[in-house]
């Protein structure tokens, strides 16, 4: 199962509260990055990055960037379920950016998840 198109989407959410934490405190209007990933089989996997720049140093625009730029052209036809192997191409891109890479973690454990029949909690070693 080859990965053969990766898109990104920007949405933005009210906060209820507002998340403080040692390196600052996130304003209440958050803005998300959504990552959908299609294999060739018409899979698809979905993943989100919600960068605090005071924390990881990447804004909403970075994070997009990051991805339609430079990490997302290192995905289209790799092996979806080489996980691993995927994410260590995207290190040897790209170093740092990580909320970017997160993203497309979670979008492919998602696609491969579902490919497999699978929640996502099963692939990482089963609820608990």
């Amino acid at each position: 199962m080859k990965i053969s198109r990766i898109r990104t989407a920007v949405v933005e959410t009210e906060m209820p509260n507002a998340l403080v934490v040692s390196h600052g405190t996130a304003e209440r209007r958050v803005g998300h990055v959504i990552v959908g990933l299609w294999a060739d089989d018409g899979t698809t996997g979905v993943g989100e990055a919600s960068p605090l720049t005071f924390f990881t140093g990447e804004t909403v625009a970075s994070v997009r960037a990051a991805i339609d730029e430079t990490l997302g052209p290192r995905v289209i036809g790799r092996d979806a379920c080489a996980i691993g192997a995927v994410l260590a191409a995207l290190d040897e891109g790209l170093p740092g950016h990580p909320a970017a890479k997160a993203a497309i973690d979670m979008a492919l454990h998602d696609l491969v998840g579902k490919a497999a029949g699978l929640p996502v909690s099963a692939l990482l070693g089963g609820a608990y």
